[in-house]
């Protein structure tokens, strides 16, 4: 028993080297996938391994209560810290992880017994990642003033005591602090003072986080295609890891948003109604809040409808008649998730006759579930006029209209006789028509077939 809980430290250590350096990573990560994660947690090793497997989860976002569980298992009995102490990377493994899976009273109980623990030990290291755990803790509460001290704390400890990742890690929380005071030179300044303002940052996974910060910035200051650049390579180096989580290193939802104020410009730019109506839906559509918690009120939420609305009125005035659906479509379902159910029905019911004259069937699909939840009985499908053609149908009574024969049609589309004459009967019965030259009233433009 204590040679296998030997093994497990050495394991355990070996996994905490490697969550920082990507070469070693690709070796030594998938190892965890080989632990049972049954470990009773009633050894230090065990305890070690549990923390790692924990953070291993989280970084793949692999089910936040199963991770949040294991890290519960590993300080069951309070003796976790007390073995490690406050500078250990089990400590960063199981605090993050619980900050990331919103177990933040958790996190924040464990985080101060760590801080006296240091406190005790004169532990400067250990003071230095508690500061940059307690910096994540309160971004992730929303009470920036407390990220900026901490983080203030952990740079001063970090250039005294020469620890470049905590001043890596200290620079990109004051940033993203300070970016959402809207401080962005300040910002800036504070980038600078760092020296990781330009240049390709280190390999080492911390500077991730430098990263996605340095990237927001520099949209911030409408570097968008510099800081575009930042936050996809943030985004590579995190695939190679196989990091996942987009709580723990974000950059998608910054990366979404600057592509979307770039698209914009862009239709601007060019002009068209059609155009400047994808752009204000898709702008749209990011800006909606990710649950339906208070929706009816949120501010993001009114903001979020009005561009829709906006794309709506500008699609209206194109003959991009699917992306107009699409947008009456997202309009609605705006609406009616803001708990705004009268004022969905129309853009709904409009969004589903626009989807089913285009063939859209998924996008018709969407709309009429949509009208179902709330309460309204959508229509049928068509199954008179021209919209209710299929493709094939339409292109054959399009011929038959423009004066081909039967003969003719089934040579040019290289179909049989028989074919032909099945499509045109279902195209009579759907027109509501007996002959051919009923069709012109129908298709009054060949398209040059004849």
């Amino acid at each position: 028993m204590r040679d296998q809980d030997r093994a497990f430290e050495i394991e355990a250590r070996l996994v905490s080297i490697a969550m920082n350096e990507p070469v070693a990573a690709r070796e030594h990560l998938a190892r965890l996938d080989r632990i049972d994660e049954e470990l009773a947690g009633d050894s230090r090793g065990a305890r070690m391994m549990l923390c790692h497997l924990a953070y291993w989860r989280m970084w793949r976002a692999a089910d936040a209560t199963r991770s949040a569980q294991l890290v519960a298992r590993a300080l069951a009995n309070d003796a976790l810290l007390s073995e490690v102490g406050s500078d250990a990377a089990e400590l960063n493994s199981a605090a993050m992880t619980l900050i990331c899976a919103d177990r933040l009273e958790r996190s924040a109980r464990l985080l101060d017994t760590a801080l006296a623990n240091a406190r005790m030990e004169g532990s400067r290291a250990g003071f230095a990642l508690i500061s940059f755990l307690r910096s994540m803790l309160s971004y992730r509460r929303g009470m920036l003033h407390d990220v900026e001290a901490d983080a203030h704390g952990l740079l001063g400890i970090a250039s005294s005591s020469q620890l470049p990742l905590g001043a890596a890690v200290g620079t990109a929380l004051m940033l993203a602090a300070l970016l959402e005071r809207g401080a962005v030179n300040e910002a800036a300044k504070a980038l600078t003072a760092s020296g990781v303002a330009e240049g390709e940052l280190p390999p080492q996974t911390p500077y991730n986080l430098v990263l996605s910060c340095r990237g927001r910035l520099r949209i911030a200051r409408g570097e968008v295609a510099a800081g575009l650049a930042d936050l996809r390579e943030c985004g590579r180096r995190n695939a190679v890891l196989e990091l996942r989580n987009p709580v723990f290193i974000p950059w998608r939802d910054d990366a979404a948003r600057a592509l979307a104020e770039d698209e914009r410009t862009a239709a601007d730019r060019w002009g068209t109604p059609g155009a400047i109506g994808v752009a204000l839906r898709l702008a749209g559509l990011l800006r909606f809040p990710a649950t339906t918690a208070g929706a009816a009120t949120d501010g993001s939420t009114g903001e979020a409808i009005s561009l829709l609305q906006q794309a709506a009125a500008a699609l209206a005035e194109s003959p991009a008649r699917l992306e107009h659906a699409r947008a009456l479509v997202d309009l609605g379902a705006a609406l009616r998730r803001a708990n705004r159910r009268g004022q969905a029905r129309e853009p709904l019911i409009h969004g589903l006759d626009l989807a089913d004259r285009c063939g859209a069937l998924m996008l018709r699909q969407r709309a009429h579930d949509e009208l179902a939840a709330i309460g309204a009985r959508p229509r049928r499908a068509r199954v008179t006029g021209v919209d209710a053609l299929t493709a094939s149908e339409r292109r054959v009574a399009q011929m038959a209209a423009a004066g081909l024969g039967n003969v003719e049609i089934a040579q040019t589309l290289f179909v049989t006789r028989k074919t032909v004459e099945k499509h045109l009967g279902n195209a009579y019965a759907k027109l509501g028509v007996s002959s051919r030259a009923e069709l012109g009233e129908h298709f009054p433009d060949p398209g040059g077939l004849t």
